[in-house]
């Protein structure tokens, strides 16, 4: 389901990257709105699906996982909450519930004995 608050990027490559999703509440079997850089608005079932295809389409919408791009053993900062303070880790991928993932102990994919934890929020350092 198509979550206003949520990123998406649309399937297909060389098609232009979306702007926004303008509404998922549009009357009738295509209720979400996306609009992309060049302004050509398209409209998409609530799964995302472009309307104009029943088979896989450039146009649908997918959801852009916010750790996409970050390679393995990154340097980044993680913490479980937003009341606990940073700590230096280095990035081990995503949980299958789509948690960022970090090496026990400050460890990378090379030196760790223990494998990786989940953490809530994960940010790259600045450097």
């Amino acid at each position: 389901m198509i979550d206003m608050s949520k990123k998406y990027r649309y399937r297909g490559k060389g098609v232009s990257p979306i702007l926004r999703i303008l509404c998922i509440d549009l009357p009738g079997r295509f209720p979400v709105v996306s609009c992309d850089t060049d302004g050509t608005v398209y409209v998409h079932g609530l799964n995302g699906n472009y309307y104009y295809s029943n088979e896989e389409s450039n146009h649908d919408l997918i959801e852009v996982n916010p750790y996409e791009g970050i390679p393995i053993d990154a340097k980044v900062l993680v913490r479980g909450s937003g009341l606990e303070t940073w700590h230096r880790r280095y990035f081990a991928g995503v949980s299958d519930s789509g948690k960022p993932m970090a090496w026990v102990e400050g460890t990378t994919s090379w030196s760790t004995l223990f494998g990786s934890i989940p953490w809530d929020e994960l940010k790259l350092p600045e450097e």
